[in-house]
């Protein structure tokens, strides 16, 4: 009950029932919405943090519920008797699950000292409190909860700020959305207090201050998510430059190795009038000269694991092959394939049977791959990747989902158990008219593949032909 009370007439009373009803709905509306897409996070990303926030979500509407009365009107009408608890196992609850995710979500415990101590304690207490609260509630009051509930938000909001702090960039929002609630709160107990104006902003501050502070934490989570993604682009980068690193000593050590023949070449020659004995121990010497430089050839253009062509021989040949498509008038495919969870069969099976599964999946690739012009090649890790010349983008997705079926089929055994690997797709076709660059087909083709693993892996995700800007839409 809010005192002072206010006395109105039956229309006024009607139409301020109507906005709190709108309000609340508006409120529980927006909250399904946030609770069903980071379930659907959740299921993509199995990500524990997902989890915690749900929870957190349900526990926040299940409080309002309880304190608004639609609870008891829609849920559990009728009053049943542990229905008495649910204000405090509400309140308890909102305190708990944020706590528990905080801690999972931004890795409190990585930090360490007074940060996951007092967070460990708070923990301990909440705990303790709901426990109470469930199977003893005539006692629960001993626990002081109303007193801890005020210490517990300053605390919790000095750890968001001493994380951000010490550079965990996530706690900026988090810190942010605690400040707007706690915010809202204190408006809305000054209005109940009678320090401010009681009307029904400041009300119902704290459901708009709730609200707020959830949009900013689905904020922080999808923020994490492309911080993920930059750190893979950034260590894909890495690879590649270290890749190119090797290349570049590699063709050093090849030349410095044919430089040496061709001095002992001219050496050959010069002796050959003055000493016709060793004639034959030099050709010997080098033919197997020869055969060593072809080796190294061969070896610096072939995946030594899978047999096929390396990166350095697909970057020289794609360059090769989009000024011939130009030339020509002839349109060039790319196929990106990544093994789909990959790292889940090394950690379970052991790299040496993840290095046969490679092995298998090359010899799908390469036998799809007889025409004259294609390629297959490893890409790096468990990627992939197949060039295609003369071929349009409705031909090079049958052929990948050829590829994918017989990835699908292939019976592999790791101690007598069936393992089974499935392989995701990105096509992108180059037109012989537009600018585009290799790189910009490389990269159409892995926003593709992309595509194809948000869109549930085992797939065929094609990008549309690249213009002239190079811009690619997926289709």
């Amino acid at each position: 009950m809010v005192l002072p009370l206010e006395l109105v007439d039956e229309t006024s009373f009607i139409e301020g029932k109507v906005l709190d009803t709108a309000l609340f709905s508006l409120f529980f509306g927006g909250m399904i919405v946030i609770v069903l897409y980071n379930l659907s996070l959740l299921i993509f990303t199995r990500d524990l943090s997902y989890l915690l926030y749900v929870l957190y979500l349900l526990s926040a509407m299940f409080y309002v519920g309880t304190m608004s009365g639609f609870g008891q009107l829609v849920l559990w009408p009728g009053a049943p008797p542990f229905s008495a608890r649910f204000y405090t196992l509400s309140a308890t609850l909102c305190f708990l699950t944020p706590l528990l995710f905080v801690v999972r979500f931004l890795q409190v415990r990585k930090y360490g000292g007074w940060v996951w101590h007092i967070t460990w304690v708070l923990g301990c207490y909440w705990i303790t409190v709901l426990l109470a609260v469930l199977l003893v509630p005539e006692h629960a009051h001993w626990l002081f909860m109303e007193y801890v509930a005020l210490p517990y938000c300053l605390i919790s909001l000095a750890v968001t700020l001493t994380l951000w702090a010490r550079g965990n960039v996530s706690a900026r929002l988090f810190s942010i959305a605690w400040i707007t609630l706690l915010g809202f709160t204190v408006i809305h107990l000054l209005a109940l207090w009678g320090y401010m104006p009681l009307n029904r902003l400041t009300l119902h501050g704290q459901l708009v201050g709730m609200f707020i502070e959830f949009v900013l934490l689905s904020m922080a989570l999808a923020e994490r998510i492309n911080l993920e993604r930059d750190q893979r682009i950034a260590a894909q980068q890495l690879a590649l430059e270290t890749s190119r690193s090797l290349a570049d000593e590699r063709e050093q050590h090849l030349q410095a190795k044919q430089q040496a023949l061709l001095i002992q070449q001219r050496a050959n020659e010069e002796l050959e009038t003055r000493v016709v004995a060793r004639t034959k121990a030099l050709e010997d010497v080098r033919h197997g000269l020869e055969l060593a430089n072809a080796e190294l050839l061969r070896l610096s253009s072939t995946d030594p694991l899978t047999h096929l062509a390396n990166r350095r021989q697909f970057d020289q040949l794609l360059e090769d092959e989009v000024r011939r498509g130009r030339r020509n008038g002839a349109p060039l495919t790319v196929l990106l394939g990544d093994i789909d969870h990959f790292k889940r069969v090394n950690d379970s099976y052991g790299h040496p049977f993840g290095d046969e599964c490679l092995r298998r999946v090359a010899a799908v690739l390469q036998q799809h791959c007889q025409r004259a012009g294609d390629l297959a090649a490893r890409y790096g890790g468990e990627e992939f990747v197949i060039t295609l010349p003369a071929t349009g983008g409705p031909q090079a997705v049958l052929l990948a989902e050829r590829m994918r079926q017989d990835v699908e089929r292939l019976e592999l055994d790791c101690d007598g158990e069936r393992v089974s690997l499935t392989i995701s797709f990105g096509v992108a076709t180059l037109d012989p008219q537009a600018a585009a660059s290799p790189l910009e087909l490389l990269s159409a083709a892995d926003r593709a593949l992309y595509e194809a693993k948000r869109s549930g892996r085992n797939c065929v995700v094609e990008a549309a032909d690249l213009g002239s800007d190079g811009a690619t839409v997926f289709a």
